[in-house]
């Protein structure tokens, strides 16, 4: 193999290992914010389960809207909702 030739693979080479650094540090940050608010998403969920009813849910999706902002709408929905029918269901509260 002539040194030209070899040269010319050894560049792109290190373009191939750029371009995939690159693409990986792009995908490692497009993943952090909503692996982020999923982690919190389920920590209030677990808090939740274990009967801390009355404490909302303060997950921030920031951004935009999108999925997650409906998930933590419909989670703290869902919070209320059990939390209003527990205090109706328990003795002494009821009408």
């Amino acid at each position: 193999m002539n040194l030209a030739l070899q040269r010319q693979l050894h560049l792109v080479l290190l373009a191939c290992a750029v371009t995939a650094l690159i693409a990986a540090y792009a995908a490692w940050r497009a993943m952090r914010r909503p692996l982020r608010v999923i982690l919190a998403i389920t920590d209030a969920a677990q808090h939740a389960s274990l009967g801390h009813l009355g404490d909302p849910i303060t997950v921030t999706p920031g951004g935009r809207p999108d999925e997650l902002t409906d998930l933590i709408t419909a989670i703290e929905r869902l919070r209320v909702s059990l939390h209003l029918a527990l205090t109706r269901l328990r003795p002494g509260n009821r009408p």
